[in-house]
């Protein structure tokens, strides 16, 4: 399939980016963050009709904003205590300091969505600094259920 680029009424501008064979979005979720969100074209869905495809990242997109804030709280119950635990530095000078739930809710933020054929997703999380530069990851079934815990990636 050659570059191509649509608009779509709720994804925005969403472009085909044939090496990772996804269609890509820039989408706010939750308002005013960015995240990116790739619809991944395989199994399935590698032949599928691209207007079917978005408007299946579309249909995501709607439940994703209203589970986000669930999702961020699954973040924290897996990591927050890891992180005080080992990655936080009691002198402020060298580091982040240990936080409270609701700081390290605040200092964490989706920053991606890849979605599956299967209706499984991984979500990214940005947090800074706060595990010395690597970012969090979960995985959502097909039945938008947790599948195991946040982990550390990069």
């Amino acid at each position: 399939m050659a570059k191509q680029a649509r608009k779509h009424p709720i994804l925005g501008r969403v472009t085909w980016d044939a090496q990772l064979n996804s269609w890509d979005a820039e989408v706010e979720l939750p308002p005013g963050n960015p995240v990116h969100l790739s619809i991944v074209a395989e199994a399935e869905w590698a032949d599928a009709d691209p207007a079917e495809l978005l408007a299946a990242g579309a249909e995501y997109l709607r439940w994703a904003r209203q589970a986000e804030p669930q999702i961020r709280q699954r973040v924290a119950d897996d990591l927050h205590e890891c992180y005080n635990s080992a990655w936080a530095d009691e002198d402020p000078e060298e580091g982040t300091p240990p936080m409270d739930r609701a700081e390290f809710l605040a200092a964490i933020r989706p920053d991606g969505v890849s979605l599956y054929h299967d209706g499984s997703a991984s979500w990214f999380y940005a947090c800074g600094e706060l595990f010395g530069g690597h970012g969090i990851w979960l995985m959502l079934g097909p039945d938008r259920g947790f599948k195991g815990k946040a982990s550390l990636v990069g």
